[in-house]
Parts: structure tokens; C-alpha cells; sequence
């Protein structure tokens, strides 16, 4: 299994952009085959260096990964 990690820091911030984002992004599963699993989460802590959003990608091979980029 291949996992892909992104990290977001959007302009917008709003609780209501970062729910639409995530939305967005989970709404592609089940509608590639070569994409396995998504996971998205979240910023709790709010921090200066810290993401709006974490996206977890799944992948059966390197292949599928690149079929996905």
C-alpha cells in the first residue's frame, strides 16, 4: 500500500471553506478505481505553523499514485 499525505493552508480559514474543502475532497472516493481509501481531517490546534487540512490518500501501487497525480 502506497499512502500519500497532503497538508493545506488555505487563505480562507472559515470553519464553513474548510467544511466545503473537505467535502470536496472526500467526494472522489469511490470515483477513481486506482484511489483505495481518503481520510481527511481537520485543524484543532490553530496554530502559526499549523495546516487547515490534512488529506490521506490510499494507493495500492506507485502506479496507481502517479495514474492519481
Amino acid at each position: 500500500m502506497i499512502r500519500f499525505i497532503v497538508l493545506c493552508k488555505l487563505l480562507d480559514h472559515s470553519e464553513e471553506n474548510v467544511a466545503q474543502i473537505r467535502e470536496h475532497i472526500m467526494s472522489l472516493e469511490g470515483k477513481m478505481s486506482v484511489l483505495q481509501h481518503i481520510e481527511v481531517g481537520s485543524n484543532l490546534l490553530y496554530g502559526e505553523r499549523s495546516s487547515d487540512l490534512a488529506a490521506i490518500f490510499d494507493f495500492n501501487t506507485m502506479e496507481d499514485l502517479h495514474l492519481f497525480e
